[in-house]
């Protein structure tokens, strides 16, 4: 039986220490401070664009703070490389699903195996931890989306991670799936010793799994503690409780169960249908101006720059932030400015597939509410919006 750590006495596993971040004249983090305990499951909640994903892009190395330090059992990492922090047992998993679907599941782990130098017989022990017993064989496209989620978790400890940082691990999936992977997630806490951090929405998935949360807001953290004491604290309550504002001039959106309704005879969406596909496609390389520029290419000159500042105008954040690269962005961000760049798009027809997945129920709102002021906008058009049905 593992011995479970007395997180009394042991030092934190990673600590962040006054984390300041700016993009251009936008302050993403303010001075965040995070300590991230042995044995335990760290919780960063908050709305879209607090800073959460910023967070973790800093404590893996994909960005460098401008102020602040990152300690990793006692020593500074502060902007190290991304790989170099995977040889230190920092694993990350994106909001995006990343497997190798042309390979098995076992396929999968193998290579993970491979590349940290452990055997790959290992393989079926963590595929049956992740309760994947019985698939080894079935290629990663073929898995269900919980079951590759599980799979990417999974990878994680093969190769020999000892912290993981999970954007969002239940994002987008429903509330019979979520349990599926937060129980996986706390059997490697418990039986593993691994150490988690994980960006969440879903409150009552927090309430059940973390052991202390840190609630983060316009780049602050507003609150640190338990569940209980964190979504207690007035000034958490208000947030997540204030309804997003109601748009009375909304138009005419109509709402699907299938893609089906944009595609032709021979099952392929037609060139005159704006598809916005439930991955949210984005250049994340590139800047947001050079998204939404991208986006726009095929109209007039003068067509593009209106489409573009009218998307804008609905996600003002995007104007901020224009010289960010679009994959720094937050999940909720990243959504935002794919829906933009759709909507930049000259076309009959506009389709949105699942555009809320993921996102806190505040934002979701708010994105609904700027779908209705496109199609408000742009009634010679038809505005079609296929969301996930929760089980």
């Amino acid at each position: 039986m593992t011995t479970q750590y007395d997180k009394n006495c042991a030092s934190p596993v990673l600590e962040a220490q006054g984390i300041v971040k700016r993009f251009g004249a936008f302050t993403a983090l303010g001075g965040v401070d995070l300590l991230i305990r042995p044995g335990e499951i760290t919780a960063l909640a908050g709305p879209n664009g607090a800073g959460k994903t910023t967070l973790f892009h800093i404590l893996n190395g994909n960005l460098r703070p401008d102020k602040g330090r990152v300690i990793l059992n006692g020593s500074d990492v502060t902007g190290l490389a991304p790989w170099k922090m995977a040889r230190r047992g920092v694993g990350r998993l994106f909001q995006d699903v990343r497997t190798f679907p042309n390979l098995s599941a076992s396929e999968n782990i193998v290579a993970a195996l491979m590349a940290s130098g452990r055997r790959s017989d290992e393989a079926e022990h963590w595929l049956d931890l992740a309760g994947l017993k019985g698939k080894g064989a079935v290629k990663a496209e073929r898995l269900s989306f919980v079951e590759r989620k599980l799979l990417a978790i999974s990878r994680l400890m093969a190769l020999d991670a000892r912290l993981l940082l999970l954007d969002e691990p239940a994002a987008a999936l429903p509330p019979s799936e979520t349990g599926r992977v937060y129980s996986f997630v706390r059997r490697l806490v418990e039986e593993q010793r691994v150490s988690v951090a994980l960006v969440e929405h879903n409150i009552e998935a927090i309430r059940r799994f973390a052991d202390t949360v840190c609630f983060l807001h316009e780049g602050e953290c507003l609150k640190t503690g338990s569940a209980a004491e964190v979504f207690s604290d007035a000034r958490v309550r208000a947030l997540y409780e204030k309804d997003a504002d109601s748009d009375s001039g909304q138009g005419k959106v109509e709402f699907v169960e299938t893609c089906d309704a944009v595609r032709d005879a021979r099952g392929e969406v037609p060139p005159d249908v704006a598809y916005l596909r439930n991955e949210g496609n984005v250049f994340p390389s590139l800047t947001v101006d050079d998204n939404l520029a991208l986006a726009g290419w095929t109209a007039r000159r003068d067509a593009a720059a209106e489409r573009r500042g009218r998307a804008v105008a609905l996600f003002p954040f995007l104007a901020e932030r224009g010289r960010q690269r679009a994959g720094t962005l937050s999940g909720g961000q990243r959504q935002a400015l794919a829906i933009a760049m759709t909507m930049c798009r000259e076309a009959r027809v506009y389709f949105f597939d699942e555009p809320s997945a993921g996102l806190a129920p505040r934002t979701a709102a708010a994105m609904f509410a700027a779908i209705g002021r496109f199609a408000a906008d742009n009634p010679d058009c038809r505005v079609l919006v296929k969301e996930r049905k929760s089980k």
